[in-house]
């Protein structure tokens, strides 16, 4: 039913609830699960220029910040992305551990335009997104929220009921 499964995480508490339902979904169908992390370095950029004018004298001359501006972005992009891995590797291990294959994916930009053009791009069958308080399924390719589980058991107990039960294939 389900080949490929996608999630979005953070390494927040609702982004591990996520996680933790798509590998009883991934052993359960025998699905490769993707994990995408995005980070947003050209906002720390934005800020960065924003700040500037509080620079000491010896910097506020423009090729001095030019140079400072490629430091500052270099520092951040090389520390960001090493934040992302660090999510991804434990979303990789405990696919790992429960024989699933794993597909890490990581981008610059804003959180839900990146996802949203990855997910044009990539075309999983599911999609886990962890929240507040639920774990939503949906559709890829749709707004459209088909269910909401306020926890991984109640989630798996109503799968497993009946898997096509208020389910769909895409």
């Amino acid at each position: 039913m389900y080949k490929s499964i996608y999630v979005p995480v953070d390494n927040s508490d609702h982004s591990n609830r996520a996680i933790s339902c798509a590998l009883a979904m991934g052993k359960a169908f025998d699905a490769k699960l993707v994990g995408c992390h995005v980070y947003a370095a050209a906002l720390h950029d934005y800020r960065f220029r924003q700040m500037e004018y509080t620079l000491p004298e010896e910097y506020i001359d423009e090729v001095e910040l030019e140079r400072q501006r490629k430091i500052h972005d270099s520092l951040i992009t090389m520390g960001l992305k090493l934040i992302s891995d660090s999510y991804l590797d434990g979303m990789s291990r405990l696919c790992g551990e429960s024989g699933l294959a794993f597909e890490p994916r990581m981008m610059d930009g804003k959180h839900h335009i990146e996802i949203l053009k990855d997910l044009a791009g990539s075309n999983p069958d599911l999609v886990v997104i962890g929240a507040l308080v639920a774990i939503f399924l949906v559709a890829p390719g749709s707004a459209e929220v088909r269910h909401t589980f306020f926890s991984p058991h109640d989630m798996w107990q109503s799968f497993i009921g009946n898997p096509k039960k208020g389910y769909y294939s895409v």
